[in-house]
């Protein structure tokens, strides 16, 4: 559709507020990167044996039916596992560091394991206050919560939403063509005023008329070179109205 406008992505980022949800969430991190570290040993493994390196598939595979064991959300591990792929291709390396205790705290989550009441996020099983600056608006895609070098926690959430053109900044798209002249996104389309069809004949018969050719000093115009000049300035003078 020419009126159909498309989603945007944008991130909004809330710091986490209560000092208990940063115990689970800790608690979390600890089972992220217990999920990293077995993703990057199956890595190291297949390097070790000289063997195809792992997909995304088979990590998810090979982690499946252990958020049960560690206390995280299934789709946690899921975007452990995407994570990790994404960074080893990125990187074009074979290896990725271990994550320890030295290694600031990330979270994922996915919009089916949380929810945003107000202020207050719930993710497995816990409330999790924000200082909510803003609203949060349109529909939430993906998130995480990471934490900084100073020890505070944010949430961090991917939401999908609708752009809204105000006066001036409101863009158009325009297609030019032959048989149209234009054609805006919005649907509407500029008729092709023909100019120079319109005068052709006309432009022809002058440039016919003026038989001297090749470098001259400067002379006044002739009648016959003022008639082309004025019947080109015609042809560039007309331009479409939107």
């Amino acid at each position: 559709m020419a009126n159909e406008v498309k989603p945007l992505l944008k991130t909004l980022r809330y710091r986490v507020k209560d000092r208990v949800a940063r115990k689970h969430l800790s608690a979390a991190a600890r089972a992220v990167n217990l999920v990293w570290n077995h993703c990057n040993g199956a890595q190291r493994h297949a390097l070790k044996h000289n063997t195809k390196w792992p997909t995304e598939g088979q990590l998810k595979r090979l982690t499946a039916g252990a958020g049960k064991l560690i206390g995280i959300p299934a789709q946690t591990i899921q975007g452990v596992c995407e994570e990790y792929i994404d960074r080893r291709r990125g990187s074009r390396k074979g290896k990725l560091r271990w994550r320890g205790k030295r290694s600031l705290g990330w979270v994922p989550f996915k919009n089916q394991t949380v929810r945003v009441c107000g202020s207050i996020v719930h993710f497995n099983g816990h409330k999790i206050r924000l200082w909510l600056h803003r609203g949060v608006e349109g529909r939430i895609k993906s998130g995480s919560f990471s934490q900084d070098a100073r020890g505070r926690w944010y949430c961090n959430l991917a939401v999908e939403y609708l752009p809204k053109p105000h006066g001036q900044d409101a863009a158009v798209g325009i297609d030019l063509g032959l048989k149209d002249g234009m054609t805006l996104s919005t649907g509407a389309k500029v008729e092709n005023s023909r100019v120079f069809a319109r005068y052709e004949a006309e432009l022809a018969v002058a440039q016919r008329a003026n038989k001297a050719t090749g470098f001259r000093p400067y002379t006044p115009r002739s009648p016959t070179r003022e008639r082309i000049s004025c019947t080109r300035r015609r042809l560039a003078s007309p331009t479409p109205s939107v």
